[in-house]
């Protein structure tokens, strides 16, 4: 129904859905796939704050595919952005967010991963959207 009717913002939405569900499953190229796919419409939709939500769903499956210091990095982009933009985590997503902070700290350091989560902050969501979209 959304493809029919052109509602990008639910298209998007339906996509970081798909993109946990494969992140979850292991499939963790088909989820940097499918939130990518997301992240492009939201952009170019002009949709910000749903774009500002989509590197921390890409920083799932980064993690996944044993990129820790990318997954943190667009993590605190993300945060950062949807605190500069008065959104938030939705309150369906914050169990995704808790399960990366968990996965990223048994993967780096305490202070690495802090270190990188303030690198990512110091993004603009411009350059988050660009680090996102950006294959490793």
């Amino acid at each position: 129904m959304a493809v029919a009717m052109g509602d990008d913002q639910h298209i998007a939405m339906l996509l970081g859905c798909l993109s946990f569900l494969a992140d979850h499953a292991g499939d963790y190229a088909e989820a940097r796939r499918l939130a990518s796919d997301a992240l492009r419409l939201s952009w170019s939709a002009g949709h910000r704050t749903t774009a500002a939500e989509s590197p921390v769903q890409l920083a799932g499956p980064e993690l996944g595919l044993g990129h820790p210091d990318r997954a943190a990095r667009l993590l605190g982009a993300s945060e950062e952005a949807l605190r500069v933009l008065g959104g938030h985590i939705g309150q369906g997503d914050a169990h995704e967010q808790a399960r990366l902070v968990a996965g990223l700290q048994s993967a780096l350091a305490p202070e690495e991963l802090d270190r990188l989560r303030t690198e990512g902050a110091r993004l603009s969501l411009e350059e988050a959207v660009e680090l996102a979209l950006t294959a490793p």
